[in-house]
């Protein structure tokens, strides 16, 4: 098995318990927020213990890659998450609750994108412990690195995409001594302006803050007016307020951006139907059994009962 418990030990004798991938030869990525308090990391693989010589970091990122000598397994493949689609199977591995590895089965939910590559939002379900574990895909290729979850009505898991690792496994990188760093991860920055425009948004869906979401995401979609979760934000918050006209034609503008977004032209037809323009409907059903057989049969139920 590549996905290795990691036991992360401050100078106070504190033990800090995540997940951790073999991503390179001798090489394992896992969370900051994991060991950035550690004077001592070992991994753990089959019972046998593998102290931790160096580390290379990136903090802002929550990614963190540990030399480890004399491993002797071959590292996952890894994938970019840019050509992952809505519903695509994921399986999480990690050591959830820290005793012992833990598979969740699930898929992808959304794709947010952030400098460069896109954070994985997927309904498998992992807690304290799986940070820093494995996100793999049908073919088990690496995707991300479970990170973080936000409680709400329907939690929400992010992994970070395994794209950022390039520079951390690059030719040349500089490693450091095993030893405390200080620096906070993007997710961390919770409530203040520094968050991370996706996760201000989802917040605000969660506490039901509609107006609060438009104006976010009108200016979310000035910035970048080729991000289709912008117009899904400012959908959302009209949606909220009982805009209903409104936000129909806000997902027709994200479906102009993004015309395969299963869910978004779903959430249209049922706009529409609630608006009485019954045979757009019939026009979006045809469109979705081309991407979700399933979605389709949802929302051809919908009609037939209304």
């Amino acid at each position: 098995m590549r996905v290795l418990r990691v036991e992360a030990t401050s100078a106070q004798g504190r033990t800090q318990v995540g997940s951790g991938v073999i991503v390179a030869p001798d090489r394992v990525a896992t969370s900051c927020h994991v060991i950035r308090e550690a004077d001592e990391i070992t991994v753990v693989k089959g019972g046998l213990r593998h102290t931790v010589s160096a580390q290379a970091s990136d903090l802002h990122h929550d990614l963190c890659v540990l030399a480890v000598a004399n491993l002797g397994l071959e590292p996952v493949p890894l994938a970019s998450p840019e050509t992952l689609q809505r519903g695509d199977p994921l399986l999480a591995i990690g050591y959830t609750g820290g005793s012992e590895l833990r598979f969740s089965v699930g898929s992808m939910r959304t794709l947010y994108r952030m400098e460069g590559s896109s954070v994985i939002v997927s309904s498998n379900a992992f807690n304290s412990g799986a940070s820093g574990g494995g996100l793999f895909d049908a073919d088990g290729r690496l995707r991300g690195l479970l990170t973080f979850r936000l409680r709400g009505q329907e939690a929400a898991y992010y992994s970070v995409p395994v794209d950022w690792l390039a520079p951390l496994l690059a030719p040349g990188q500089p490693y450091q001594p095993v030893g405390p760093q200080s620096g906070q991860a993007f997710w961390e920055d919770q409530g203040t302006a520094q968050q991370a425009t996706f996760l201000r948004a989802d917040g605000l869906r969660r506490e039901r803050r509609w107006t609060a979401l438009i104006d976010l995401a009108r200016g979310w979609a000035r910035a970048d007016p080729e991000d289709p979760q912008a117009l899904q934000a400012w959908s959302d918050g009209l949606q909220g307020l009982g805009r209903y006209d409104d936000a129909a034609s806000m997902l027709a503008r994200l479906l102009r951006l993004d015309p395969r977004d299963a869910l978004a032209w779903s959430q249209r037809g049922a706009l529409l139907l609630r608006l009485g323009r019954r045979s757009e409907v019939r026009d979006i059903v045809m469109r979705l059994r081309a991407l979700d057989d399933d979605l389709a049969d949802q929302l051809s139920k919908q009609l037939e009962t209304r």
